[in-house]
């Protein structure tokens, strides 16, 4: 994993929530469909930052799965999807540069 990855999954766990939650719950179904859905269609198209040929919802890196359950958390907490695309924007621009 390269120290990008790791400062990002350092930035999650301290700012967001437990890694240790995210990794055992990475393909987590919300409870709600019409959730679920919205979830899954962004995450078909955000791209994952390790296997930039896929999408979140392609890539089994490690990354990709905690970016899907950011994705979920934020849907959960009543973001539209320009705010959860927004949210991952500013969440991993820092490592990004």
């Amino acid at each position: 994993m390269r120290k990008a990855d790791r400062d990002f999954l350092h930035v999650i766990d301290g700012s967001f929530c437990r890694i240790g939650r995210l990794r055992r719950a990475a393909r987590r179904i919300m409870s709600d469909p019409a959730k679920e859905t919205r979830a899954r269609d962004l995450s078909r198209e955000l791209r994952c930052m390790v296997c930039q040929n896929q999408s979140i919802d392609d890539s089994e890196a490690p990354l990709a799965r905690d970016l899907r359950l950011l994705v979920r958390e934020r849907i959960a907490a009543g973001d539209s999807d320009t705010q959860v695309i927004d949210f991952l924007v500013r969440a991993t621009a820092s490592s990004c540069v």
